[in-house]
């Protein structure tokens, strides 16, 4: 893929003018046509045809994928309590639904009361607690009769200490020096886990036998995978192969090297995640996020898909919650995820503004409430849906910085003549633009909420920890 980086000259939007206190009164400067002229980076790609990447299924063009805790998604903890479900994820706008480690989980070196969903007893069982064979089956019939896909969490790294391949295959495993003992993955703190041998033809026919199993006994639509950089590609290639001879599935990886995606549709943006990190803890403005995008654009071929979030199971448990991260900024951030046109990624419990760490090893159920973030990421998905300068079908919408420092980012994305404008406010103070009143974008309505636009003679209000989008006149 080629860069290029130009500066345009910007007439049709306004700069932004922040709120200024000077002798106690707002002093807005008087703003010329000469004025707006003001150089913006903008970044436009040119592909080379050859160089497009692994082909995509038209339904991840848009797609937002849903994240299932199942133990705490519900006070059952089972497979028909996510089913019971399904219409609201769907209502709220997710088209995927991703279940974290449904499979039994190892007793021998158990963490907590419920142990570790990533500490695999038996790959193709599952796990009593959340049901049966039936309820999955029954989900995913659901699911596809919604439209909705279906992708299960796999471990392909390592299984618990008595998975039954242990004493059946040792060999299986990576021993200690003694060749005796199956031994930790190298460099973690897993104790609860064994490391997998890939040196080893027959254990990786026994893995891609029980990763086959669920595609044909239960029609699930691909996997996320776990640690995918701790597993050969060579593996992953393999796999892939003989996965797609059953049916076209979706691979997600839980990793950022671009060799991925030889296996993968999509890998996790983890560097987008640590920018924004960096930003709401006063390390860097917003001008990170601009050399991100274009770094990625950069790297990637146009249809190499990437997976931004704010939280998931692992940000949620072991670090901090959305809140914590970002504080009153979480819904900016997030609105980022969805600008960024790759594929968003929502946690279970985000819906409901989930402001609590879930126990990862025993009962903790999601408090719902009235789900006071519905509205919110209804609206958020809605627009993902309906504007394709926010999706990521090959050649990416352009991406234009009008202001960005550590109070406001404010930018536009735009495709095939489409034109979203994003007004971020990440202070605690209104943050005023100049009307946009050019090239047919309507300055009444923020299509984030539907309701008025707030203006004065000071121009467009954005409010605190608030976002403004606009889009064309109809």
């Amino acid at each position: 893929m080629k860069f290029h980086k130009t500066l345009v000259l910007l007439i049709s939007l306004a700069c932004v003018v922040s709120c200024q206190k000077k002798e106690n009164k707002i002093q807005t400067p008087t703003l010329s046509l000469d004025s707006l002229k003001i150089n913006i980076p903008v970044i436009n790609v040119d592909v080379e045809p050859e160089d497009e990447g692994r082909e995509q299924p038209e339904w991840a063009k848009n797609a937002v994928i849903y994240e299932v805790n199942v133990r705490q998604f519900s006070k059952e903890g089972t497979l028909k309590a996510v089913t019971q479900q399904l219409n609201r994820i769907k209502d709220l706008g997710a088209d995927v639904v991703w279940l974290m480690p449904i499979y039994p989980i190892g007793k021998k070196g158990r963490k907590g009361e419920l142990g570790s969903y990533y500490a695999i007893r038996d790959y193709k069982k599952i796990n009593p607690a959340f049901g049966k064979e039936e309820d999955l089956k029954v989900l995913v019939d659901s699911a596809h009769a919604l439209g909705m896909k279906v992708l299960l969490d796999w471990v392909a790294n390592h299984t618990s200490p008595d998975h039954f391949w242990v004493k059946a295959n040792k060999d299986f495993y990576v021993l200690d020096s003694a060749g005796k003992k199956p031994i930790k993955p190298l460099g973690t703190d897993w104790d609860d886990v064994i490391q997998l041998n890939y040196s080893n033809p027959q254990m990786q026919d026994s893995m891609i036998s029980a990763m086959q199993y669920w595609v044909k006994n239960f029609d699930i639509d691909g996997y996320r995978c776990d640690v995918a950089e701790m597993v050969p590609m060579s593996f992953w290639n393999r796999a892939r192969t003989e996965l797609d001879s059953i049916k076209n599935v979706f691979m997600l990886a839980e990793g950022e090297k671009p060799e991925l995606y030889e296996a993968f549709n999509a890998t996790y943006a983890f560097a987008f995640k640590d920018t924004i990190l960096d930003i709401a803890r006063g390390k860097k403005d917003f001008n990170a996020v601009y050399e991100y995008f274009k770094n990625t654009i950069e790297k990637s071929k146009p249809n190499d898909l990437k997976l931004y979030f704010t939280t998931n199971h692992d940000e949620n448990s072991w670090n901090y919650t959305e809140q914590e991260m970002f504080g009153e900024n979480y819904k900016n951030f997030t609105i980022l995820t969805y600008a960024m046109a790759g594929i968003p990624l929502i946690y279970n419990g985000q819906e409901a503004g989930l402001d609590k760490r879930l126990d990862f090893f025993n009962k903790d159920v999601i408090r719902w409430g009235n789900y006071r973030n519905y509205a919110f990421f209804h609206q958020i998905n809605t627009l993902h849906n309906q504007n394709p300068v926010m999706w990521n079908n090959g050649k990416p919408a352009s991406f234009e910085v009008i202001k960005a420092d550590s109070n406001t980012f404010q930018f536009i994305r735009s495709k095939d003549r489409q034109v979203l404008a994003f007004l971020q406010n990440y202070s605690d103070k209104p943050q005023f633009v100049a009307k946009l009143s050019l090239n047919g974008l309507n300055t009444k309505i923020n299509l984030l909420n539907n309701q008025p636009i707030p203006e004065d003679n000071r121009g467009i209000e954005i409010p605190p920890h608030q976002t403004i989008i606009i889009g064309q006149e109809n």
